[in-house]
């Protein structure tokens, strides 16, 4: 049996039941759609927009493309390998009425310029803070907010879809989610639940499935992830943990670092660095029980001209940095890099 400590990375399970007494987290706050995923939100927004054009990071996770209606056309603007924007001059193409998305990566604001050259452009701009949950920062040009809490908490379920507009979401009815994700997201997210408290059981396979059967489009967020965001969770101590988690990566990898030293009011999804070795690294990480993600695979989903986001692709590697790791696991996570690099 492998002893639950000795895993490090995959899917949060639930971090306890306690009820806690809070402020209404600013990611609830109204005019806001519950959704059953992040990528729902882009669906819903595109069939209310009808944009010309939906304009998409030449870095990104192929569920935002799959997101968007076959019918629209998506076009790429350059990410470079600091996952900035690399230039402004695809801007000049930009029409009224379009729909550019961008991606507040790992957790931080990086955008701002483009997002300010874009709205006077006459566009809608939907800033996807789906690795942004807990981050602190405004977001002043934006029309809409997108979050997927998974990937910062231990949630089955759900998306956030935020209006900073005058759209209130009022012409959207919301259906209930099809119960065969609805189980199979459940089954993951306890087993996973399990695993982590006893070292005994399988997760990742029911984790797979209900990835595989996750819907695209007006599906309520189940009532018991809205209960476990609403009072479940003691975001600051997340935060400051997830925090605390970067800092100590970062004291001992600033050199592999691709952002750097961490801003006041961000919250980071992970700490992500460059390995031109990274394919070699993985299987010795797999050894050792450490499962860092990899974001993103661009092969068939970004033309191939977008050099820059080619190379990052090619060798970025998202170190873990979340709340479920102490000191302690830190340094052996950090021990193991070391090693190989």
């Amino acid at each position: 049996m492998i002893e639950a400590e000795k895993i490090m990375g995959g899917m949060l399970g639930s971090e306890g039941l306690e009820y806690i007494e809070q402020p209404l987290p600013p990611f609830l706050r109204e005019p806001c759609l519950k959704l059953i995923n992040g990528r729902s939100g882009i669906r819903i927004l595109c069939e209310l927009l009808r944009p010309g054009k939906v304009w998409m990071p030449s870095y990104l996770c192929h569920s935002m493309t799959d997101a968007v209606p076959k019918e629209l056309s998506i076009e790429f603007y350059p990410i470079n390998e600091t996952l900035r924007v690399a230039n402004l001059e695809w801007v000049r193409e930009v029409s009224v009425g379009d729909m550019v998305l961008f991606v507040d990566y790992f957790g931080f604001d990086l955008h701002r310029e483009a997002m300010q050259a874009v709205k006077e452009r006459g566009s809608w701009i939907l800033q996807d803070a789906a690795q942004a949950l807990l981050s602190t920062f405004d977001r002043p040009f934006a029309d809409f907010v997108l979050f997927s809490p998974r990937k910062i908490i231990g949630v089955p379920d759900g998306g956030l879809f935020q209006s900073q507009c005058s759209e209130d979401f009022s012409s959207v009815e919301l259906g209930e989610v099809p119960a065969e994700f609805m189980l199979a997201a459940y089954r993951a997210f306890f087993e996973r639940t399990h695993f982590d408290r006893t070292g005994d059981g399988e997760w990742f396979s029911s984790y797979q499935t209900a990835e595989k059967l996750s819907p695209i489009g007006a599906f309520e967020m189940t009532s018991l992830a809205q209960g476990l965001l609403r009072n479940g969770f003691n975001y600051g101590q997340i935060a400051e943990k997830r925090r605390t988690n970067y800092q100590q990566l970062f004291d001992q990898l600033e050199e592999v670092s691709v952002l750097g030293a961490l801003p006041e009011g961000v919250v980071p999804l992970g700490f992500p660095i460059t390995c031109v070795r990274r394919e070699s690294l993985l299987p010795i990480l797999y050894k050792n029980k450490i499962f860092c993600p990899v974001h993103w695979p661009l092969e068939g989903i970004v033309p191939a001209d977008f050099e820059e986001a080619h190379r990052l692709s090619q060798k970025i590697l998202s170190v873990l940095c979340d709340q479920r790791y102490d000191e302690e696991k830190m340094e052996r996570l950090i021990s193991v890099l070391r090693g190989e690099m």
